[in-house]
């Protein structure tokens, strides 16, 4: 089976044509039914998270006044921009926020539906496909009723992915088509980068469909001239154009208001510099714990005068708030021990109090002398260090191994068992006047207020009832996924050495679950990694954005079984290929 080739396409008989129209009544009536069903989720308002909701909206409230990112300080340039933008313009539009994303993962579903068009017939596989993407708990739990970058992301990983499907499959097909999905990819593939910082754990699966494109180029060839091969080649320059013009757009904004040309000052090489100094301090007490004791930070007050005007807030109230989340893993730890993914913010907050953050410059400044005076140290034998590094993680070596195994086996575990997914509305935290504000911003209701964010009932027993349906249909997820994910991989191996022995190259369909699947590999490694080297990062929070590709795995291969038990084999043999 090959995909179509460059032509005219016939004129389409009223079978297709119904067809098609049944095809997207089915898609639309969905869409309206999943707003409909999620419709009881309101807006939780967490007015203590200052460093993700409360910071979200903050810097969405300037940008809607036609500011930038407001003025300067430690939280200014911590995360990326997109997010915010969105809660403005969506603001501005005066839809509320959590429709809002519920629309943009229904149309991340419909692209992802599309772009497998070329490669499945049957138009009922299409519908099922879009049917268990649109209804995956992980749009509804309890929390993407909170303001926080989650609610879009795995909505954007899709888009990217569904855009990378529809740019590597249609090869064949006319310029145009394959113009529309580069620059698809290209501005997804850039709002996807500016929401979160860890955005290198798409590129594999990005790799894998580069791979199918380069397979349908080659089969291609013959029936192309120099003109359409330059189009080709423009169109796969277009990606890389505008993905990085969207980060060059922001990095120059920064630069214009801030004087850093960067889109998050974490990434800026003095702070990078200094906790990379702080890192190759022993830390005696730890363990295979990453963190900062505090017996480790009292040797380092000692030889850098930099590092001892944090003194008064990391062992003050700065460092008793970050400590309090030291000891997730339930391990007994030296006291005053502050894990290191929490120990870069507790940096951050004292270099605030400290008044290095009046401008870039100060902080910037004031991080290089800080990173120059640990390594003199260092270099002159007063502190026991390793290595010198430039980094925000600590140094992690083969020991720190069986803790990686054991970190990525419970945390596969949760993933598919959906630990700790609650369909649940979650209350608002903090003084009714700043719950007030979430609720304008975002053009939503709010949840009652209570001392700390917790579960609440529901009052209406029309959204008890769709609160129901949605924890049965979350209950059936939950029941399939470990099955089909271990089903999909048996068939997924089985096609592939397939493949390999017969000296052919894998179906479409097949590349695809497989990119599914490295998107999926590829963000629990990561996980696992930050668990060892920051903190727990096996929490549901992290986990959502890999719950679509598990589901377009399962779904593709499946497909690719239903549709012709044979692409599970091969689809073109090499020697056809040449």
């Amino acid at each position: 089976m090959t995909l179509p080739t460059d032509q005219a396409p016939p004129e389409m008989p009223r079978a297709v044509v119904l067809r098609e129209f049944a095809l997207w009544a089915f898609v639309v009536s969905l869409s309206a039914a999943k707003l409909w069903l999620t419709n009881w989720l309101v807006v939780a308002g967490d007015a203590h998270a200052n460093f993700d909701d409360a910071h979200y909206l903050r810097l969405a409230a300037v940008i809607r006044e036609g500011g930038w990112l407001g003025p300067y300080n430690a939280l200014t340039l911590i995360k990326g921009p997109l997010y915010p933008i969105w809660i403005a313009a969506v603001h501005l539009l005066g839809i509320p926020l959590l429709v809002a994303q519920r629309l943009l993962c229904l149309a991340a579903c419909a692209v992802f539906m599309v772009a497998l068009r070329g490669l499945i017939a049957r138009r009922w596989i299409l519908a099922a496909i879009f049917c268990v993407l649109a209804l995956e708990p992980a749009s509804y739990l309890a929390l993407t009723s909170r303001v926080v970058r989650e609610g879009i992301y795995p909505a954007l990983t899709l888009f990217v992915l569904a855009s990378g499907v529809g740019f590597s499959t249609t090869v064949r097909r006319n310029a145009g088509v394959q113009f529309t999905w580069a620059i698809a990819l290209g501005v997804s593939l850039g709002a996807f980068w500016l929401t979160r910082e860890e955005g290198l754990w798409i590129m594999p699966s990005l790799i894998v469909l580069a791979a199918c494109s380069v397979r349908e180029a080659i089969c291609a060839r013959r029936d192309e001239g120099l003109t359409r091969l330059r189009l080709r080649l423009l169109a796969v320059c277009l990606i890389p154009i505008i993905w990085i013009s969207s980060m060059s757009a922001v990095s120059l904004l920064n630069r214009r208001h801030y004087g850093v040309y960067d889109i998050v000052e974490l990434k800026a090489r003095p702070f990078k510099d200094a906790m990379g100094a702080l890192s190759r301090v022993e830390r005696e007490g730890a363990g295979r714990r990453a963190g900062m004791p505090a017996a480790s930070r009292e040797c380092i007050y000692e030889h850098s005068p930099a590092f001892r005007e944090l003194r008064p807030f990391l062992e003050g109230p700065v460092g008793e708030h970050w400590g309090q989340f030291g000891d997730d893993g339930g391990e007994n730890v030296a006291p005053g021990f502050i894990r290191w993914g929490w120990f870069m913010w507790a940096v951050r907050s004292a270099a605030s109090r400290a008044g290095h953050y009046q401008t870039p410059g100060t902080a910037q400044a004031y991080y290089t002398r800080l990173a120059k005076e640990i390594n003199t140290a260092c270099r002159e034998g007063a502190l026991d260090c390793s290595r010198r590094r430039s980094s925000l993680i600590p140094p992690v070596t083969w020991q720190h191994l069986p803790d990686f195994a054991s970190a990525l086996a419970g945390g596969t575990f949760k993933f598919l068992r959906y630990h700790e997914t609650h369909v649940t509305q979650l209350s608002s935290a903090g003084s009714p006047e700043i719950v007030e504000f979430y609720g304008w911003l975002t053009s939503s209701p709010t949840a009652p207020i209570a001392p700390k964010m917790r579960m609440v009932p529901q009052r209406s027993r029309i959204d008890r009832a769709r609160q129901e349906i949605l924890r049965r249909v979350a209950g059936v997820y939950k029941f399939v996924l470990p099955i089909g994910s271990a089903a999909g991989l048996a068939l997924l191996i089985y096609g592939g050495v397939s493949c390999i022995a017969r000296r052919r190259f894998p179906h479409p369909l097949l590349v695809v679950a497989a990119a599914m699947l490295a998107g999926v590999v590829t963000r629990m490694l990561l996980l696992g990694f930050i668990t060892i080297s920051a903190f727990d990062a096996f929490q549901t929070l992290y986990l959502v954005p890999g719950y679509p590709l598990a589901w377009a795995f399962a779904l593709c291969i499946t497909a690719a079984s239903v549709q012709d038990p044979g692409t599970l084999r091969a689809a073109v043999s090499i020697h056809e290929a040449h």
